[in-house]
């Protein structure tokens, strides 16, 4: 009798193993999703600019994934990188180009001004409803920007693959002081495998240390030589415009 339930007592252990390693497992997901939500959480509370932050990007409901906030979700832009000083946003502008020129081609075709740009309007929005001063800056100002701090770029460099990159137009936010407060800048990164593809970046900088690097470090001929305007609203219309 003994031999005839061994198979079966078997497998009743068997499963009962299974079942405690599935809720071995599920226990331990709860507990990395916990921590999870919770370095999210400390994340945004430590934001440096909790205003803009705020206004450009948001939590899930559970707290485990950094979304896009309300307006955005649309925009085409995912969040590439956050530190407690800035956020880094992506989105695909040429995707399978045949080669180099045809990926230009495409660009030009895409290409879209910095103030239509939906990420750089709701800066402008967020920036002004506190009363401080948006100013446009041409490509250099971007790349000057950029070169400071880290970037958090999708493609990063392989032997088989070549990678181009290029600096567009920037915002510097100067509050009431005269001083910068914040920066916006955009650029393109290019990578050709097999074919070619090319995504567009929006980096977000801000906090006083930040603002102090920048006033420190881009000199003043290059504030003069690079700045294109003051970014202004109209009332009766809302389009972003410039003086």
């Amino acid at each position: 009798m003994i031999r005839r339930f061994a198979p079966l007592l078997a497998a009743v252990a068997i499963a009962g193993l299974t079942g405690c390693a599935h809720q071995d497992n599920s226990e331990e997901k709860a507990r990395l999703d916990a921590l999870h939500a919770k370095e999210n959480q400390g994340m945004l509370a430590a934001q440096a600019d909790k205003v803009l932050a705020a206004g450009l990007y948001r939590l899930s409901p559970d707290s485990l994934a950094t979304l896009m906030p309300a307006g955005l979700e649309t925009s085409g832009y995912s969040i590439t990188g956050i530190t407690t000083d800035g956020l880094h946003f992506r989105r695909s502008r040429v995707s399978h180009a045949v080669d180099w020129a045809a990926a230009r081609e495409k660009m030009s075709a895409s290409g879209r001004p910095l103030l239509d740009d939906p990420i750089a309007a709701k800066y402008i929005e967020i920036v002004r409803a506190r009363g401080d001063t948006v100013r446009q800056f041409k490509p250099a100002m971007s790349a000057q920007v950029n070169s400071m701090f880290k970037l958090y770029h999708f493609y990063d460099h392989g032997k088989n693959t070549q990678e181009w990159y290029g600096p567009e137009e920037a915002l510097i936010e100067y509050g009431a002081d005269g001083h910068i407060v914040s920066a916006l800048t955009k650029s393109w990164q290019g990578m050709a495998a097999k074919d070619v593809s090319v995504d567009e970046y929006v980096h977000v900088f801000y906090g006083a240390s930040i603002a102090h690097h920048v006033e420190s470090n881009v000199s003043p001929t290059l504030f003069n030589q690079a700045f294109v305007r003051d970014v202004v609203v109209a009332q009766a219309t809302g389009r972003v415009g410039g003086k």
